[in-house]
C-alpha cells in the first residue's frame, strides 16, 4: 500500500511538472502569439499608411495630369495665337511693302542735278538720263524704262514698264546717286566688253543683236551694260567696264 502511494505521488509530481512545463510552453506561445499579433498590427498600420500614401500619390498624379492637360491646351492656344500672329505679321509686312511702293516716284526736271545735268545737256528728254521709251520686247507696243527715286532719296531703282502697264519690272535697286543713268540703245549688232578686249572665255557671247531698241544702264565714267529682251526676259550684256 505504501508502495502504491509512493508511485501515485511520483506520478502526481511528474504530472505536475509536465503540467507546469505545458503552462510555461503555453505562456511562451501566448507571448509569441502576442508578438505576432503586434507585428501583424504594425504591418497593418504600415499597410494602411502605404495605402494612404498610394491614394495621395494617385491624387497627385491626377492633379499633375490635369495640370499637364491644361498646359497642353494652353500650349496649343499659344501655338494657334503665334500662327495667327505670323499671319498678321505677314499681312502687315505686305501692307508695309505696298505702302513703300507708293513712295517711289518718277523724277522730274527738278531732279536734274549733279551728273544728271551733264547727261541732260548731252541727251534729250526721251533719251536719258532717268527715262527712255521704246519697243523693248518687239511687240509693236511702246515700253518705258525709268530710274525711280525713293521718297527718302536714299535709294533708286532701275525698272521697266512693259506695254503701258502700271506695274513695273525691277531690274536693279541701288543707293541714291545721280551718277547712275539710263540711255536708249538703238537697233543693231553690238560687241560685248570681252570681245572688245579679247578676253572672252568659253561660252561667253562676243556680240548681241537689238531688234528694235534696248536700254543702256550705267554709272558715270565707270561702265555700262545693255539690257536686251531675249527669251521673254531682259538679259544683261556688259559693254564697258
Amino acid at each position: 500500500m505504501k508502495k502504491i502511494n509512493f508511485i501515485v505521488i511520483i506520478l502526481l509530481l511528474t504530472f505536475s511538472c509536465f503540467a507546469q512545463n505545458k503552462k510555461e510552453q503555453i505562456a511562451t506561445l501566448n507571448i509569441k502569439v502576442d508578438s505576432l499579433i503586434l507585428i501583424i498590427n504594425n504591418q497593418n498600420i504600415k499597410l494602411d499608411l502605404l495605402s494612404q500614401n498610394i491614394t495621395k500619390i494617385e491624387e497627385d498624379v491626377s492633379k499633375l495630369n490635369n495640370t499637364l492637360s491644361n498646359n497642353t491646351k494652353k500650349v496649343e492656344e499659344l501655338e494657334t495665337q503665334i500662327a495667327n500672329n505670323k499671319i498678321d505679321i505677314n499681312k502687315n509686312n505686305e501692307f508695309i511693302n505696298q505702302i513703300k511702293e507708293v513712295f517711289w516716284y518718277k523724277p522730274t526736271e527738278d531732279n536734274i542735278k549733279g551728273e544728271w545735268t551733264y547727261f541732260r545737256d548731252e541727251h534729250k528728254i526721251n533719251d536719258g538720263p532717268y527715262f527712255v521709251s521704246g519697243d523693248f520686247d518687239n511687240n509693236g507696243i511702246k515700253d518705258e524704262a525709268w530710274i525711280l527715286i525713293n521718297h527718302t532719296e536714299t535709294k533708286m531703282r532701275f525698272c521697266i514698264y512693259m506695254n503701258y502697264s502700271v506695274d513695273y519690272i525691277v531690274i536693279q535697286e541701288f543707293d541714291f546717286n545721280y551718277s547712275y543713268y539710263i540711255e536708249k540703245a538703238k537697233a543693231g549688232t553690238y560687241e560685248t566688253w570681252c570681245k572688245k578686249h579679247n578676253e572672252c572665255k568659253n561660252g561667253e557671247l562676243t556680240e548681241f543683236t537689238v531688234e528694235n531698241s534696248a536700254i543702256y544702264f550705267g554709272f558715270s565714267e565707270v561702265g555700262y551694260s545693255a539690257y536686251v529682251w531675249q527669251n521673254s526676259k531682259f538679259v544683261s550684256f556688259t559693254i564697258s567696264d
